[in-house]
């Protein structure tokens, strides 16, 4: 076997065994509604490990969104994807670990998540960078 047929084989191997390592995309398209909130939490709940969880648009959320690890949260752009608590709503958390939302005194999701391009806030004129509680430790 000469040197580029192996290294050919060895890739190939390699494609094989990563090709289902990488997470698929999952698509959540905000109405800013406040049906957002179970939409995003379906959305999540049914993702898998690796998945790059994609929010689109505005959403408007009366309940804590859960987060879980293992997964990259992104939005289109930190003005074009704002996820706002509806007025009155009063949250102990707007978004949380898994851990945080389950009352778990041990981290529920050992992996950690990559979060970008979101912005959270409480008020429509008030802009905040991503705050989330996680409980966890290593």
């Amino acid at each position: 076997m000469t040197a580029i047929s192996r290294g050919t084989l060895v890739s190939a191997m390699l494609l094989l065994m990563y090709s289902g390592a990488f997470g698929a995309q999952v698509d959540i398209h905000c109405t800013n509604k406040v049906s957002d909130t179970s939409a995003l939490n379906k959305g999540i709940g049914n993702s898998h490990s690796g998945d790059e969880i994609r929010i689109h648009s505005n959403c408007l959320i009366d309940g804590t969104i859960t987060l879980v690890g293992d997964r990259t949260y992104e939005g289109d752009s930190r003005t074009g994807t704002v996820i706002r608590q509806v007025g009155g709503a009063n949250l102990s958390a707007m978004l949380a670990s898994d851990s945080w939302t389950s009352d778990s005194t041990t981290t529920v999701s050992r992996s950690e998540s990559r979060i970008s391009l979101l912005t959270v806030t409480t008020q429509p004129t008030l802009a905040r960078t991503l705050w989330s509680f996680a409980r966890g430790w290593r």
